[in-house]
Order: C-alpha cells, then structure tokens, then sequence
C-alpha cells in the first residue's frame, strides 16, 4: 500500500505489546531512541497505516507532516522555513495592496478595526506600524518645514509631541509599535542631523544677510552722500577677503550678492552704482575680473546689465516725452496770459518711444486751463492767508485769467451749458435746483465783464435762456434769479408745446416783429464797421429769432429788434462781408487771415477766374469747421472744381506759421545785411 502524507508506519505486535495494563511510562523521543525509517515513495506491502494521535495544524497536511517530521529530518526544516516565507509574503502583499489604495486617515481607521486582510498575522502587524510610522514621518517633516525653530528647537521633544497620539492609540499592540519604533527611532535620527544642518545654514544665512544689509545701508548712504558710484562698489569688493576670513563667506556667495545687490540699486534707480557694481574687476579671491566675466554669474549680470540698458533708455525717452508735454503746455500758459492762447495750433512732441506724436489744440487748450485753475489756487493760497476769503480771491483771479485770455473755463461752462436741462426737468414742480441758480449768477458774473466771452462758449440754448432770464430781471418782470430763470424757460421753449393763451401771444409778437423789421430801412445796411451784410437771410434770421423772445418779455417791437441788433453784434463778427458765429474756436487773428486766404485765392485763379478780392466772402459750414470761399452777388462757390474753394481752421493756422517763419527771415537778415 502506499503511505499517505500526514500517516506513520505501525507494527502491530508492539501495540499489542505496549497496550497491557502493566506498560511502563513512555520516553520522551530523542535521537537516542528513535529510529528515522526510510521516507521513500514506495510502498511495503507487509506496512499498515493509522492516523496520528494529535490533529493537523494548519490548513495545509504538508505544513503539518512537515512540522512533525522536522525534529527527525533536518531537510525538513527547509520546508517549513520556506512555506513561513510564502505566509508572511502573502500576508505582506495583501496589506501593502490594501495600504496602496488609501490615505493616511484612511490607513489608521483600518488599522484600529482590523478591516485589511492580513492585519492580524504578525508581518501584518509590523507592516502596519511600519506604514503607520511612514505616515508620521511625513507629517513630521512638513511641520519641521514649517513650524521647527531651526536656531533653538529640540527634535527630540517636537518628534515626541507628534507621536504622542499614535502611543496613545496603538501603545497596546506590541507586534506593531515594534516595527513602528524602530522606524520613528531612524527618522529621528536622520532629523538630528538634518537640525544640526539647518542649525549651521541659519547661522551662515544669518551671517550673510547681516552682511548683505550692512553692504546695502552703507550704499545707500554713501550715494546719499555724493560718493561716486564706482568707489562704494570697490569699498564692497575690497572687504571680500575678511569676509570669508572671519565671516565664513565664501568668495563665490559674496560674488552673488554683490550680484543682488546690483540687481537692488538698478530697480531702486540707482543705475549708475549698479553698471559699477557690474563693471568692477576684482584682483583677489580665486576668481579674477567683474562679475560679468564670473564663471557662475557671468550670464545673470551680462543680462541685468542689459536690462538696465533697456530702462535707461526708456527713462530717457520718457523724461524727453515729459519735458516736451511741459516745454509745450508751459507755453501755452504764457501765451492763455498774454491773450494769445485762441491763435495756437496742433502740435507735434515725442512720445515714450522716441516717435513725435501730435497733440491737437483743443487738449493743449484743456490742459491749459486746468493750470490756469490751479496757478489761481497756488497765488491766492500765497497773497490771502485768511483760509475763509481764499476762494472769492481764486474765482477773482481765476475769472481775470480766463476772460482775459478768451480759453473757456472748462467748470463754468459745463455748468452753464447743462443749467437749462435741469430746469427744465423740473419745470413741472417749478424747482430751480440750485446748480442751475449758481450757473445763472456765473453767467451775471461774467457779463459784466465780458459778454462776447460768454457768447463764445455758450451754446445757443443756453446763451438764449440766460440773456431771457438777465433781461427777465433787467424789464422787471421778475425779482428774483428763480423767477427770472422760470420766464426764461417759458419763453425760450418750443412754441408747440407752449398753452394756447402763450402760443397766441408768441405769434402775436412773431407777426409785430417780422413786420417791424421788414419795414425798417436801417437794418438793410446795418454794417459793424464799413462792410454790410453779404448774408443778409441768416442776419435777418437770427435778429428776428432774438427779436420775439425781447418782444415776449416786455419790450416793445422797436426795443425789441435794438435789442436784438445788440446781441448779434456781440455774438458775430464781420469777415470779409459775411457775418460769422464767433464761438470758441475762431482764433482772434481769424479775421485778417481770411482776407489773406482770399487775396491768395483770387491771386492763384488770375488766369482762370476773372475775380477781384471784392467780389468774394466766405460761408460758413454746418458745425463741420469748415468754410468755403463763395460770390458776394449769389453766395455761391467760387470754383466748385478746385479743392482751395474750402478751408479750415488748420489751413489758416498753417497760414499764420508761413507769415511768422517769414517774417523770422526777413528779421535775420536784415540783421545780417548789418
């Protein structure tokens, strides 16, 4: 019969034998009394088989022949140590795959309830403490990272207050804190020397930067002091030597800072100290020569010293861009003070970049007035030094510049301007806000000083609601700014949206006038000087529109178109026959450039167009800026096909600059003739 594994060899007459009453003890085995049969796979007929008295240990009959075979036959024992190896092997891998797949948190909860399979055999449990002590470790170092006193703290003590919590919990299990301690025992190891490490890099670090500071206070001193930038860079460089001495600084971490400190001064503005600080050749140390030959720091400092280039320029230009802007307006200044501020033209300064760029009249005229804003402020501050009567002296002073120079207020006039929409929003509950009230007295302000200034500026509604409400006050139909503000908006609305009682009384007045002034014969040759009127249509126009509004207010037909005949001549000026709108954008010298235009015009068409300088005047465009050169007789076009028929405003700037550059010439050599 074959043996079967787990079963032993029995001879029969020795049970017999030894199982009588009278059977001695029994003997312990040993290799005295114990004979190893021959384990050979083959069977003996004569041999019977029964079970051992003790039971299988284990899951596996080989494991348990093995183990109770091992005492007899060494090669046993190779058995059985390497079946242990494939237990612990797998329990290992179970854990360390379960282990893979969670976090921390999630490896401490499994741990505490056992939920991993092969956490209760022994290489589970000391997996788990080596796992549970990797965890650790990691926090450990991150708090060493950021919260360890790296000049005063002990490791010892922060590693005992980290884990505290881990012996609290897991201190019962002796299998895993083995395993967890002798892991925590070699990390902290590693850590005392890592602190004894960053103990002597912060005291070297602490050195440095007590070095570089006094290197970066002593520069900043010396150049407050006017010392040239090249001796504060050799001063720094000279010191090298004791440094490394007695600092511990080595020659290449000095090369560095000086490096940083180059990099300080050309942000801080300072590149003159930074290009010598770059520049500078050292003669000691084992590196000869300037930083930007330095084998280390050669690149970093040949591209910081082309930055500063780079930011040099752009200052440059930047300062040349600010100093033309203020060369330009400073000007404009001068000239807003000696009345000659409506006469400039566009202008062209260099921008940021080096390129000229042009800046029109108008913001130089803006910008202008602003400074006249403030210098009113700065002088009445400096000659009145009651803080209480600093203002009525600013608007005096401001009005006095403003007026004088004919450039509009950019303040007073946006409120004007805007004062008859206000008042007519509230025109329903008959408010008067009190922007509007202020708007009013301005406009009182200033026309006792200037009515054409305040024709200039003013647009036509607001100009016609204003010159209502002053005339309102001056007939005597009101008393006060508010009522005179409220007739001036029932007479300067639309007639259609006017009550029925008005609108029959506006057309009344309307059918007076027009006949009061068709009727009148001096109107016909009204002239500002010596020229009458080559418009005719659009002055009769105007002086009827201002006419009714007179009439409404109280004043009879023949006062009414005076009256009438007064305000357009302060609002209008006479050039070359034809009477012009003179707003804001004429310049005072409009009218004799324009007779030169014309002279200049009849002179270039002598062969063509059979026209003397009489026979022309100009029409005005539709708010366009622009005016063409018409016939007196029929207000048509001198010469439709050619392009000097019209003009602008710039042509007759560029008009004034040829007269200016030409008389400069004959100036210069009449001086030279001398």
């Amino acid at each position: 019969m074959a043996r079967l594994p787990g079963l032993r060899p029995i001879d029969e007459e020795r049970r017999r034998a030894g199982s009588g009453p009278n059977r001695g003890r029994a003997r312990a085995p040993s290799a005295d009394n114990i004979r190893v049969g021959n384990l050979s796979p083959s069977a003996s007929p004569v041999d019977t088989y029964a079970r051992p008295e003790q039971a299988p240990i284990g899951s596996n009959s080989w494991e348990a022949l093995a183990k109770s075979l091992s005492s007899i036959q060494p090669s046993i024992n190779n058995f059985l140590d390497l079946q242990a190896t494939q237990n612990h092997d797998q329990d290992v891998t179970s854990v360390r795959r379960a282990f893979l797949e969670k976090s921390p948190e999630d490896v401490r909860k499994a741990i505490k309830e056992g939920t991993v399979p092969g956490l209760t055999s022994l290489a589970g449990r000391e997996l788990a403490g080596e796992r549970l002590a990797y965890d650790r470790s990691l926090a450990i170092m991150g708090a060493y990272q950021t919260d360890f006193d790296r000049q005063t703290g002990n490791v010892d003590a922060f590693v005992r207050d980290h884990i505290k919590d881990d012996l609290a919990e897991f201190g019962g299990d002796k299998v895993l804190m083995g395993a967890y301690t002798k892991q925590i025992t070699a990390f902290t190891e590693k850590l005392r020397n890592q602190s004894v490490d960053d103990k002597a890099a912060y005291q070297q670090d602490v050195r440095q930067g007590n070095l570089f500071e006094k290197w970066s206070a002593k520069a900043t001193y010396d150049r407050a002091e006017g010392k040239a930038p090249a001796d504060v860079a050799a001063g720094m460089f000279g010191e090298f030597t004791k440094n490394q001495e007695l600092l511990r600084v080595p020659f290449q971490k000095q090369q560095e800072m000086m490096l940083q400190l180059a990099d300080q001064a050309a942000t801080s503005g300072d590149y003159d100290l930074a290009k010598s600080i770059l520049q500078h050749k050292r003669e000691d140390g084992p590196y000869k020569g300037s930083l930007m030959t330095d084998v280390k720091e050669g690149d970093k400092a040949t591209k910081l010293f082309a930055r500063i280039d780079r930011e040099q320029t752009k200052e440059r230009l930047a300062k040349q861009a600010a100093e033309d802007e203020e060369n330009l307006y400073s000007a404009g200044v001068k000239a807003a003070e000696s009345g000659a501020i409506l006469s400039i033209g566009d202008a062209q300064v260099r921008d940021t970049d080096g390129q000229l760029k042009t800046i029109s009249a108008d913001t130089q005229k803006k910008e202008v007035a602003n400074r006249l804003i403030t210098k009113a402020a700065e002088e009445a501050a400096y000659r009145e030094k009651d803080p209480e009567k600093r203002p009525a002296l600013a608007r005096r002073l401001e009005k006095e510049k403003f007026v004088g120079s004919g450039l509009e207020h950019p303040v007073w006039f946006k409120a004007m301007n805007g004062a008859p929409g206000q008042v007519n929003l509230n025109a329903a509950t008959g408010e008067i806000p009190p922007s509007a009230k202020d708007a009013f007295d301005t406009y009182q302000d200033l026309y006792k000083d200037s009515p054409q200034y305040l024709s200039k500026h003013l647009n036509k509604d607001a100009l016609e609601f204003f010159e209502s409400a002053r005339l309102a006050i001056e007939t005597g139909n009101a008393s006060t700014p508010e009522a005179a503000m409220r007739i001036a908006h029932m007479v300067t609305q639309d007639p259609n949206h006017m009550d029925e009682a008005m609108k029959l009384k506006f057309d009344s007045i309307d059918t007076a006038v027009k006949s009061a002034v068709s009727n009148s014969s001096s109107w016909v040759q009204w002239a500002f000087g010596k020229q009458t009127a080559g418009n005719q249509n659009y002055v009769r126009n105007e002086i009827v529109r201002m006419a009714k509004q007179y009439a409404f207010l109280g004043k009879d037909n023949d006062e009414a178109i005076q009256q009438a005949q007064q305000t357009f001549e302060k609002t209008h000026i006479n050039v070359a026959g034809s009477y012009i709108k003179n707003d804001k954008n004429l310049p005072s010298d409009f009218e004799p450039l324009v007779n030169q235009y014309l002279s200049e015009f009849v002179k270039n068409h002598k062969d063509d167009l059979n026209y003397d300088v009489d026979d022309l005047t100009i029409s005005q465009g539709n708010g366009t800026g622009a005016y063409m050169v018409v016939r007196k007789s029929d207000r048509m076009p001198a010469e439709p096909s050619s392009d000097d028929t019209f003009f602008s405003l710039n042509i007759l700037n560029d008009l004034r600059t040829r007269n200016r550059d030409q008389k400069i010439k004959e100036v210069v050599g009449t001086q030279n003739a001398r």
